[in-house]
């Protein structure tokens, strides 16, 4: 399974997630349903739509993490499409290439001085 996600899968994944939670409505602040989840009607909600909501986010970022990141490793986009910064024709932007560049930073400041 892949479970190396980017900011284009987290990108979809909030705004997907975002949509099916807030399809159902929210009748505390008077937010109507715009989605008819099956089993639910104004005064009663059966379906589990918040956990359906997590579920597809958490889909659909690992699958359009996934998509991307094959992408521009298969040079179908060139990495200058990379809008995001992501570096997804290399390794990718993790949180250890982002302490080796700190460490080669920290080298090549220390080496001008």
């Amino acid at each position: 399974m892949y479970f190396d996600v980017n900011t284009y899968g987290s990108i979809v994944a909030f705004f997907l997630g975002l949509f099916l939670r807030l399809g159902a409505g929210e009748y505390l602040i008077g937010f109507e349903p715009f989605l008819n989840y099956p089993g639910n009607s104004p005064t009663s909600i059966k379906f589990p739509y918040k956990t359906m909501a997590m579920v597809v986010s958490l889909l659909s970022l690992l699958l359009v993490s996934y998509v991307a990141k094959m992408i521009f490793k298969k040079r179908w986009l060139p990495p200058e499409y990379d809008i995001l910064q992501c570096n997804l024709a290399g390794e990718g932007r993790s949180i250890e290439t982002q302490r080796q560049d700190i460490k080669d930073t920290k080298a090549y400041d220390n080496a001008s001085l």
